[in-house]
C-alpha cells in the first residue's frame, strides 16, 4: 500500500518497491498518475429497471481509463459496464439485475481505476423496479393539448 501525497495530482510519477527502506528497485519502474477524487453531482433517471438499462452519472473527475468501473452498492462491478463521455459524465450499463437484487433504493458507486469507489451516500441513489420494462402505452385519448399543464 502506497500513500498518494495531494500535491502529486494528474502528475505521472515512477513507482519503486523496497523491502527495507532503503534500497529500492531501479528495473521494472511502474508508473502511476494520480488523478483527483470523483465527485458525484447527479444521476439520471432516478428510476431505472432490472434488464438492458442504464444511468447517466454527471461530476467531476471521471478518467478515460479502461479500469473505469460502476457497480450498485455491493456488487460486483463486472455486473455492470462503465463508458466515458466526458471528464464530467459516464454512463452505467447492465444486462440483467434480476437474480442479483432486489427492487428498491440502491446506491450507486463510480471509480477511475475500479479500486477506490465513491462514497455510497443518499445523493447517489437509484431505484430498481421489476414493473418498468412492463409499461407501454395502449392508447392516448388526447391528440392535442396545451404546451404546458396539461393531460396526455
Amino acid at each position: 500500500k502506497c500513500l498518494i501525497p495531494g500535491e502529486l495530482v494528474n502528475e505521472t510519477v515512477s513507482v519503486q518497491t523496497s523491502n527495507d527502506g532503503v534500497t529500492f528497485s531501479v528495473s521494472d519502474l511502474i508508473t502511476f498518475t494520480a488523478v483527483p477524487r470523483i465527485v458525484v453531482k447527479s444521476i439520471q433517471p432516478p428510476l431505472v429497471g432490472f434488464e438492458n438499462d442504464q444511468v447517466f452519472i454527471s461530476g467531476e473527475g471521471f478518467y478515460d481509463s479502461d479500469s473505469l468501473c460502476c457497480k450498485l452498492g455491493s456488487l460486483d462491478p463486472k455486473l455492470f459496464v462503465a463508458e466515458f463521455l466526458s471528464p464530467n459524465l459516464v454512463t452505467c450499463k447492465w444486462k440483467k439485475l434480476a437474480s442479483a437484487t432486489e427492487p428498491g433504493l440502491h446506491m450507486i458507486a463510480v471509480s477511475n481505476n475500479c479500486q477506490d469507489f465513491t462514497h455510497l451516500d443518499g445523493d447517489s441513489a437509484i431505484r430498481i423496479t421489476s414493473e418498468l420494462s412492463s409499461l407501454t402505452a395502449a392508447t392516448v385519448d388526447l391528440e392535442t393539448g396545451p404546451v404546458t399543464g396539461g393531460s396526455v
